[in-house]
């Protein structure tokens, strides 16, 4: 018979011990029940160490996001590449390169922590699960939305076009018109996506992922393009943000510093937009934010009709 039942007999039962003392059914139970609690202490231990192994991980992750976050930003005089071609593979590797790095890192850390989840059930191990599922999540989200960027797709609403730059089609607009003013509209829909041959080297085509994050804020929302022609050679392309929009800006705030901050308090806020406004700012174009009311209401930069004409700001 074992000691935990003696130790649980009355005084005069376990003097006489094992020896005139028949265990009963509850007695048995109880030896079951102390061998699952010792099953369970052991498990915790191992989930207590496959959770410390995650939490190192994600530590990894994390450290070398804003490793490569400072060197996007650090790039004041980036090496100056022999074509827009190689400028753009070189911002898709770096993007890809992060991309990567964060996704096996969480895959490989979920799949452990599922295989231990297999054995015992456990709440704060399946808040870190569905922590993990909602970061695997994000980066698909960054993924689909890099090679959206880095092929060229078609703009499904400009008649008669297969493969078509969008501020191409509003440069060309513009020529024609005989108004001041021509607008387009848009509707940002998962089916109608604003999207366009990306070319880190010119600035009209970064300006198109600060497009593409305005309809990802406001899903299935109307949204106005308009391109004012400000001059002969140059025209104002003014992006109108609808009332759902949550961009909030601060009295003073340049389009660094909001961005900055976006991607210091969002996962979700990509870092393409990091990147657009460096292309921006290599090209030395005045990109401006409108405000209605302390909350952005739009965006306009300058652009060139011609391809060899300067760049007038507004």
């Amino acid at each position: 018979m074992s000691r935990e039942i003696i130790t649980r007999l009355p005084p005069a039962l376990q003097a006489e011990g094992a020896e005139s003392y028949l265990p009963d059914e509850a007695d048995r139970q109880i030896v079951l029940l102390q061998q699952e609690v010792d099953k369970l202490d052991k498990q915790v231990g191992e989930l207590q160490k496959t959770r410390q192994t995650l939490d190192e991980r994600l530590a990894e992750a994390d450290s070398r996001t804003r490793q490569l976050e400072g060197e996007l930003e650090s790039q004041q005089h980036p090496p100056k590449l022999t074509s827009g071609t190689d400028l753009r593979q070189h911002g898709v590797a770096v993007l890809f390169r992060l991309l990567e790095e964060l996704g096996q890192s969480l895959m490989q850390t979920l799949s452990e922590l599922e295989t231990t989840l297999g054995r015992i059930m456990h709440p704060e191990a399946l808040g870190l699960v569905q922590r993990c599922r909602d970061r695997l999540l994000i980066l698909t989200e960054r993924i689909l939305t890099l090679q959206r960027h880095a092929e060229p797709l078609q703009n499904p609403w400009v008649p008669k076009t297969d493969w078509l730059d969008l501020l191409d089609f509003f440069k060309e607009l513009a020529r024609q018109q005989s108004l001041e003013t021509a607008s387009i509209r848009l509707f940002s829909s998962p089916r109608l996506q604003a999207v366009g041959q990306l070319d880190p080297a010119r600035f009209e085509e970064a300006a198109l992922l600060l497009l593409q994050e305005v309809q990802r804020r406001n899903p299935d929302e109307e949204i106005t393009v308009t391109l004012r022609k400000s001059g002969l050679d140059s025209a104002q392309l003014l992006v109108a943000l609808s009332g759902a929009a949550d961009w909030e800006l601060p009295e003073t705030a340049t389009l660094a510093d909001f961005l900055t901050q976006q991607l210091e308090e969002s996962d979700t806020f990509g870092l393409e937009l990091l990147v657009a406004w460096d292309v921006l700012d290599r090209h030395g174009i005045a990109l401006e934010f409108h405000r209605e009311q302390e909350r952005a209401s739009g965006f306009s930069f300058s652009l060139p009709l011609h391809p060899d004409s300067a760049t007038q700001f507004t």
